[in-house]
């Protein structure tokens, strides 16, 4: 595929450096997190709990095959118009879970659903002298 021409000198590609695959990361999270004055003037180590919606763990057995999924929620419709011609349309499918593949909604492999809600906490530090609207 295309991919970053600079890997085939620095690292990768035609030469036979280490290719490497790069770990995929949702959104930039945004807390707003409300610290006393006292907090940014000595420091202080804060936890916040953070709930987020995440797949279920076994989510892959409820997946099939479906070609005429192009993404998330969109899937391809062909129509045939007359003797040689042919009309495609993208339509809105909430069963399409990506390219390729659609996800069944009731699946035994997640009696929950696809989705469940998860919890975790999240501990960072406030520095000394940090300046009110710092962002970490």
């Amino acid at each position: 595929g295309g991919g970053n021409p600079f890997d085939m000198f620095f690292g990768g590609g035609m030469f036979g450096g280490q290719q490497h695959e790069e770990q995929k990361r949702g959104p930039d999270l945004n807390l707003d997190v409300h610290v006393t004055l006292k907090d940014l003037y000595l420091g202080k180590v804060v936890s916040v709990a953070h709930k987020k919606q995440t797949l279920c763990l076994n989510y892959e057995d409820c997946r099939t095959d479906d070609q005429s999924c192009i993404g998330p929620g969109m899937k391809m419709v062909t129509r045939r118009l007359g003797p040689g011609f042919v009309q495609q349309m993208q339509s809105q499918d909430p069963a399409c879970g990506g390219k390729g593949y659609r996800l069944k909604r009731r699946c035994r492999a997640c009696p929950k659903g696809l989705t469940e809600s998860a919890e975790k906490i999240l501990t960072f530090e406030v520095e000394p002298g940090m300046a009110d609207g710092h962002v970490i």
